[in-house]
């Protein structure tokens, strides 16, 4: 009787404990999701007002890297009309003219930009190609220099800078 006694005993102490476990655990549960309606109202409008900012903030910053990416290819554009006119004036000064189009100078090829001399300018006796052709008796090919090309004395105005006035001796 007494083992018996003690055995249900423990069986309802266990019990009891399993029980109040349970209560505690759906309190709990309870506890964090139960809330007022003022609470829960509460909640909704912040969390709708932090979206909604979040939205705006997002907008605001997407606007503004298009206005820079805007500036910074308009600031690319600008830099290389510069250059191109850079280029263009130390070619005049250089006395060089590029032929845009490709029938302009004999000996030209497609695809190439044809550069050929202005009347007047270079020391080489040759005929100025764009307003002279050359004798059509000639059947020898033509050195460059003919065609206003003096690729070895010239080739910084080809490849380089423009050359540097040689300074006068004192």
């Amino acid at each position: 009787r007494l083992t018996a006694y003690r055995e249900g005993k423990l069986r309802k102490e266990q019990e009891e404990r399993r029980l109040t476990h349970e209560r505690e655990a759906t309190a709990r549960r309870c506890r964090s999701t139960e809330r007022t309606r003022f609470e829960q109202r509460n909640a909704e409008m912040i969390r709708g007002l932090t979206s909604a900012r979040a939205q705006r903030e997002d907008s605001e910053i997407k606007a503004q890297r298009r206005e820079q990416k805007k500036r910074r290819i308009k600031a690319r554009e600008e830099e290389k009309k510069e250059q191109t006119e850079l280029i263009d004036t130390e070619r005049k000064k250089h006395g060089v003219v590029v032929a845009e189009k490709f029938g302009k100078a004999p000996g030209s090829f497609a695809g190439s930009l044809i550069v050929t001399r202005v009347p007047g300018q270079w020391s080489s006796p040759a005929p100025d190609p764009v307003h002279e052709s050359p004798s059509p008796k000639s059947t020898k090919s033509q050195p460059c220099s003919s065609y206003g090309l003096d690729w070895f004395a010239d080739a910084e105005l080809w490849f380089g800078e423009p050359p540097k006035p040689k300074p006068k001796p004192a």
